[in-house]
């Protein structure tokens, strides 16, 4: 016997099947869920930074509330997200209206994310299914002195006093983080029941939830055809390295790098021509070779394969003069599956709050009339997209 002469033909990919149907919380405009927050440990609503996450499907188009959280103190900023056909998000009584609309009759994945800037000025964006559809800087304000009270009472569907939204809601959760777009698209692909790193999952509202105080029918709690992405049958991961079979192999040995940490799984004599990557780490891409080996030794190593990411790596963007030297354009190469860029400018030294985001579906802007000062800049770029590199377009 000797050593195999073929290389095996290696691929690298997510595979992932449908759970079963969520069940979701039906809201006929008389049914609402409340939950009061001790504001000790983890029972406590977080001041920005903060992630709202809520599955809907309307066709809701009244000014009815979607979250509500109200503090207990006299006085404490009030937090809402309203409006179906408009969303709005409200904070300490200013109202930033987003010109987007969920009132369509489809499952839609609704996030806002909080940031703290300079000055208590509070950053917000609005992620629907994925991607990045409104943002502005500084668009509420809180003071020191008044932040969001840890301690409160949050309504789902309503507001304090009453309950409103004709709608069904599914997966309610509240981070004590700023979620970044790629973790985004990762609870997309995954039901997180538990933090991931850096992360405290404050609230989560699933199908298991059934603890919560309810207002209005008996059992509001009902199928649905929202579905979501779990790894394949024996599989630990979603990344997975399959490879073909060679003749008088005995076994193969796998190598696969991180393109964010380094290796992730260096192994040798496997048995069978599949393996799950779960040291990959999240949303990082990887590179990776297979060879066979025999009793006589070992054959040629597979061409590389590569893997992109769920979570859209960060585009490489750099800033050209244009026209003759008077235009001054960002410009990025396309970065994955992406289908739209949020691009943020911020001031360097910070000298006053940054301009705001523009969203494009382009990878490139002129940003000459922004950058019009006499302050050095920085100009920042994210990819956004709905699915990934999974066998299917995402539910809802």
């Amino acid at each position: 016997m000797t050593a195999p002469t073929q290389a095996p033909a290696l691929t690298l990919g997510y595979g992932t099947d449908f759970s079963g149907p969520a069940t979701v919380i039906e809201f006929d405009a008389a049914t609402r869920v409340q939950h009061d927050f001790s504001g000790t440990g983890t029972d406590a609503f977080p001041a920005p930074p903060l992630t709202v996450e809520l599955w809907v499907k309307t066709l809701d188009a009244g000014n009815s509330t979607l979250v509500e959280y109200a503090g207990t103190r006299a006085g404490s900023p009030v937090f809402v997200i309203r409006q179906p056909a408009n969303l709005t998000i409200s904070l300490a009584g200013t109202d930033w209206v987003t010109g987007i609309s969920i009132a369509d009759g489809q499952w839609r994945h609704v996030c806002v994310v909080l940031t703290m800037g300079r000055w208590g000025l509070v950053n917000a964006t609005l992620w629907i299914d994925s991607l990045a559809v409104a943002a502005g800087s500084g668009v509420f304000t809180l003071s020191a002195d008044n932040m969001i009270d840890p301690a409160g009472e949050l309504t789902l569907a309503g507001t304090a006093a009453t309950a409103e939204l004709t709608a069904s809601a599914s997966e309610f959760r509240l981070w004590r983080s700023a979620l970044p777009s790629g973790q985004q698209l990762a609870n997309l692909q995954r039901r997180v029941f538990a933090p991931e790193t850096d992360l405290v999952l404050v609230r989560a509202l699933a199908d298991d939830a059934t603890s919560e105080t309810l207002t209005g029918t008996a059992n509001p709690f009902a199928a649905s055809t929202l579905r979501y992405r779990v790894p394949k049958s024996g599989a630990d991961n979603y990344a997975l390295a399959a490879w073909s079979s060679v003749s008088d192999a005995e076994g193969y040995d796998l190598q696969v790098a991180s393109l964010n940490s380094g290796w992730v799984d260096v192994v040798s004599n496997l048995n069978g021509t599949q393996a799950s990557l779960a040291g990959l780490p999240l949303g990082s891409g990887c590179q990776g070779r297979v060879r066979a080996r025999n009793a006589s030794g070992a054959g040629p190593w597979s061409a590389l394969a590569s893997l992109t990411p769920i979570d859209l790596p960060q585009p490489v963007t750099r800033l050209d003069w244009k026209n003759n030297n008077t235009e001054i354009w960002a410009d990025w190469e396309p970065t994955g599956q992406a289908s739209s860029y949020l691009v943020e400018l911020a001031r360097t030294p910070a000298q006053s709050p940054p301009a705001d985001p523009v969203l494009t579906s382009e990878t490139t802007l002129n940003v000459s009339s922004i950058l019009a000062d006499a302050n050095g800049w920085q100009v920042l770029v994210e990819g956004a997209a709905l699915g990934s590199l999974g066998p299917a377009n995402l539910a809802g």
